[in-house]
């Protein structure tokens, strides 16, 4: 149960605004982030919706991965989310989950531009549904990164994703009990 005590809260975009913002948040806090362009990277590892309602992008100025989930029970929606680095090594990403990422939810967003669309490393119990990928075009096929990557993961829905250009719409590595349907590949 999250504590009674979560709240809304309104971000607005400006230097530092939204990492402030979430090293402030209690669990279970919905931050609501306000129209325009946000900093990244961010690092969410406690009980908290990320939500841009469709009107707010975070943008990670082209160092590492932009939106980096290493928490439970996280919701990552609405927003449009560009500007990974590009490194292959460290599989930059629009959205990165880690192995202690545990049923979180990556929903509704647009990621345009970053390396690798979402990255679920060893991460278990995600949602990624209804997102647009729109992965880069200036690079060899084989210098671009995936739509979705799925590394050591068990327990996924990947669902009603939309992923375009990039190397592979989605690439699953040694994972299992993983629910892939309802995915449209272009380009």
């Amino acid at each position: 149960a999250l504590p009674a005590l979560a709240e809304e809260r309104l971000v607005g975009p400006g230097p530092g605004a939204l990492v402030a913002a979430v090293a402030a948040a209690a669990p279970g806090d919905v931050l609501i982030l306000a129209p325009g362009r946000h900093d990244g990277p961010v690092l969410l590892d406690r009980p908290v919706t990320l939500d841009g309602r469709g009107e707010a992008a975070i943008d990670g100025d082209g160092a590492g991965s932009v939106v980096t989930i290493a928490g439970t029970g996280i919701t990552v929606r609405g927003l449009e989310i560009t500007g990974s680095g590009s490194s292959h090594e460290t599989i930059d990403a629009g959205i990165k989950l880690t192995r202690e990422a545990v049923g979180n939810v990556v929903e509704g967003n647009v990621l345009i531009g970053n390396l690798y669309g979402v990255d679920n490393r060893g991460a278990t119990g995600t949602v990624i549904r209804g997102n647009t990928i729109v992965g880069r075009q200036g690079h060899r096929m084989n210098q671009r990164g995936n739509g979705i990557y799925v590394w050591n993961s068990e327990g996924l829905l990947v669902e009603g994703n939309d992923i375009r250009y990039g190397r592979d719409g989605i690439f699953s590595n040694i994972s299992r009990g993983n629910v892939y349907r309802d995915n449209l590949f272009r380009d």
